[in-house]
């Protein structure tokens, strides 16, 4: 495949859009994920979608958000949640109403989102980034020297299917694990982060604000490039929707909101 090619079946590289709430939904295992970028002054409301058949987002879903930009504030149902940079807050099925905004006049908060299907309400929860559990892995001299921070896990935030994480690069390293590798873990959902284009991310110009996200493939081959400062977010499951376009390939539908 050209990287063309490859950009149009696995990118999506227009979910952040100031002042919108933008989502994508796989119809492989009903997975959604979206962008939020909320302009000062003026919040965001997740709606419901047609082809999710609820009355609302967490009828019958759990959310995972990760703050990825200035910060910023969720109202769940009426409890106020204040998101620095990395926090990630898990909003369990049975949630009805969830707005975001951001929290300063200096920088606009964004918000990456990403959803299964549920089938029990877990309690809804914010983990910082200072209390999650960290791992540091690779070397300096395999320029793959990086910290893993786990938050919806096992011995974390408890879901029904969701898994979720942050990759933090350290300077002069790469996020890069070739050849393809086999892994179990299912579908995945990856979200670079502010990645400097000096760097050289494969995603880092692939939407304004220097955010995409990738909508890895179906069966268990998978390989992660990235640059230096990437951001990654892996859920075992995952899905998302707006107002719809659909498209197709042999392997996948994809719907777009709008």
């Amino acid at each position: 495949m050209t990287t063309e090619q490859l950009r149009d079946r696995f990118v999506a590289s227009d979910l952040f859009v100031q002042g919108a709430i933008r989502t994508l939904y796989s119809h492989e295992d009903r997975i959604v994920i979206g962008g939020v970028v909320p302009r000062i002054g003026q919040p965001l409301t997740l709606p419901t979608y047609d082809p999710l058949r609820s009355e609302t987002f967490c009828e019958r879903r759990e959310l995972g958000i990760v703050a990825v930009g200035g910060a910023g504030v969720v109202v769940v149902d009426g409890t106020t949640h204040v998101m620095a940079h990395y926090d990630v807050l898990y909003v369990g099925m049975g949630a009805r109403d969830i707005m975001f905004s951001s929290a300063n006049t200096d920088e606009s908060a964004a918000f990456y989102l990403v959803s299964a299907l549920s089938h029990v309400s877990h309690p809804t929860r914010l983990v910082r980034v200072a209390d999650a559990q960290s791992t540091a892995a690779g070397t300096a001299t395999g320029a793959n020297q990086r910290v893993i921070t786990k938050y919806i896990h096992a011995d974390g935030l408890q879901s029904s299917q969701l898994v979720l994480g942050i990759t933090a690069l350290e300077p002069g390293s790469v996020w890069n694990t070739m050849p393809c590798h086999l892994t179990t873990g299912g579908r995945r959902s990856t979200c670079t982060s502010a990645c400097p284009r000096k760097h050289g991310s494969s995603t880092s110009s692939a939407s304004p604000t220097g955010r995409a996200a990738w909508c890895w493939p179906t069966g268990p081959r998978s390989s992660h490039p990235g640059g230096r400062c990437t951001l990654a977010l892996a859920p075992r499951a995952t899905r998302s929707c707006g107002r719809w376009q659909a498209r197709t390939s042999p392997s996948r539908t994809w719907t777009r909101s709008r």
